[in-house]
């Protein structure tokens, strides 16, 4: 993730660098006149450039959000297929109690540490146990 954001980082640098240029070329047409041999009114090229500037910008919001988006959906995956697959041996190793509940507060499942104890919680309501 790191690195992704490093890379990012080299992106907006490179998309401000654009921009500057794009600015400074058209700031240096409209004192200096027509130095860039651009046949076109002015109005043009300042509107030409704030839509260029808000495209680079848009484009680069977008992507990435995109890749952030993904990276997290990656990360989900991994911690899900891992806790999904090993839950049981994590805490039967760490010798902890667990104890999944419904909505309504009804015991749906307990794991092996509160079944080797002899406490039958499935299907009992947590808020009424006595």
């Amino acid at each position: 993730m790191k690195k992704m954001f490093l890379i990012e980082k080299k992106k907006i640098l490179l998309i401000a660098l654009i921009e500057v240029l794009l600015a400074s070329s058209v700031l240096l047409n409209f004192y200096f006149g027509n130095i860039l041999n651009i046949p076109v009114e002015k109005e043009y090229i300042y509107s030409g450039l704030i839509a260029l500037i808000l495209i680079f910008n848009y484009a680069y919001i977008v992507s990435l959000y995109a890749k952030v988006d993904k990276l997290n959906s990656i990360n989900t995956k991994k911690t899900n297929f891992v806790l999904t697959n090993n839950i049981e041996e994590i805490f039967s190793f760490t010798e902890s109690g667990v104890i999944f509940y419904d909505d309504s507060f009804n015991v749906v499942w307990t794991n092996e540490y509160i079944d080797n104890r002899m406490i039958n919680l499935v299907g009992k309501n947590l808020i009424k146990f006595n």
